[in-house]
């Protein structure tokens, strides 16, 4: 469990006074017991679990990163807790390093996958810090790979490039261990080729993909750890002009014909022949087939996190067709899908620029400015 933290404390008892709870009112309303409530809001005993946290942030209405950083959260908070959480990982990183009892696991692995998915990527770094600290590589290498895969993502996407990058290690270094290392290992090298890739470095990303050594395909969660780690390749040899990427998309499809369509361990969105149409609209882009990524789209996917990757894709292919009005539809879709999100990803202020030059109303010119400078406050970081 995590150290009740003031603002915690302080931030429960303001909001449950604001909607004139008593504490026993509120813990009714979260199932825990008053005690709870009342240890909580004085700062008392050994500390909380990220469960109880998130049920009385259901109570309240609110999000619990909301509750943790008593609103919404500044460069300087999230900057904090990015260093809470690579202090957290740092222990990862030594050999032998033991697992520590933590009843509440399962619960809180699950909420830090929910918010993930959901883009909060604040909340997966208000909630990851407890969770790393039980953690181990060698004695838990399956859970240490789904909680630092999701770290991983979220201080990426939130800049702290460096602090991903340990988080990434450390999940290949679990998966290459874990029971489920079939789906595992493959799934967690995708995602370090899509990093080079977004680093501009499609030769590494090809030579990562190329040069992994899955273990063979003995069932559906395998067969979906694969069919990612093929997407990956191709969209690299699309990058690098290889080759157009197709031959990896087929190879994707014929594995996950295998599948059975539920197994999406680390939540990539890669788990049905359906889900790599993104995917393959992405190589089109990279290939710089811009009317083939058309034809591809589809319709944006309902994962959240999947679906703005959809609709920044639709921009770029927009623009590229000189259809501004989509173009910056689907930009401003996206800021309402993950606006936590898209100042650190790498097409948004080049699309924002372009559309900035064009025709287009007032009141959505003042809306892509301000996505600009969300951008370039987060690039000059």
């Amino acid at each position: 469990m995590s150290p009740i933290p003031p603002t915690l404390a302080d931030r429960l008892y303001a909001l449950r006074r604001q909607r004139g709870w008593s504490q026993r009112k509120l813990a009714a309303r979260a199932q825990i017991s008053n005690a709870t409530v009342s240890r909580i809001e004085s700062g008392t005993g050994h500390g909380v679990s990220l469960t109880i946290v998130t049920m009385l942030a259901d109570a309240l209405g609110c999000e619990v990163s909301a509750l943790l950083l008593g609103g919404p959260p500044t460069r300087q908070a999230i900057d904090d807790l990015a260093h809470r959480v690579y202090r957290s990982l740092l222990p990862l990183t030594a050999p032998h390093r033991a697992a520590a009892p933590y009843p509440q696991l399962a619960a809180d692995l699950a909420a830090l996958r929910t918010a993930r998915v959901a883009c909060d990527f604040v909340q997966v770094l208000a909630v990851a810090p407890p969770v790393l600290r039980a953690l181990s590589v060698q004695d838990r290498p399956d859970d240490t790979t789904h909680a630092c895969y999701d770290v991983a993502l979220a201080l990426r996407m939130l800049g702290h490039l460096s602090t991903a990058f340990i988080a990434l290690n450390i999940a290949q270094q679990a998966a290459d261990l874990a029971v489920a290392t079939a789906a595992l290992s493959p799934v967690v090298t995708a995602l370090r080729g899509i990093f080079a890739i977004e680093d501009e470095e499609p030769a590494t990303a090809l030579a990562l993909v190329e040069h992994a050594r899955p273990a063979p395909v003995d069932g559906p969660a395998a067969a979906a750890g694969h069919a990612t780690l093929a997407i990956v390749e191709g969209l690299t040899h699309a990058h690098t002009r290889r080759s157009d990427g197709s031959d990896q998309v087929h190879r994707a499809r014929r594995l996950l014909a295998r599948s059975d369509g539920t197994a999406d361990l680390l939540g990539t969105g890669i788990f049905r022949p359906s889900d790599l149409d993104l995917w393959h609209m992405k190589i089109a882009v990279a290939r710089r087939d811009f009317h083939g990524a058309r034809a591809l789209a589809g319709t944006p996917p309902p994962e959240p996190f999947t679906a703005l990757l959809w609709q920044l894709n639709m921009c770029t292919v927009s623009l590229r067709l000189n259809e501004v009005d989509q173009a910056a539809g689907a930009l401003l879709a996206a800021r309402d899908l993950a606006p936590q999100l898209l100042p650190g990803r790498p097409e948004t202020a080049g699309s924002a620029d372009t559309l900035l030059t064009k025709r287009l109303k007032p009141r959505v010119l003042l809306q892509l400015r301000a996505i600009r400078e969300d951008a370039s406050a987060f690039a000059a970081r």
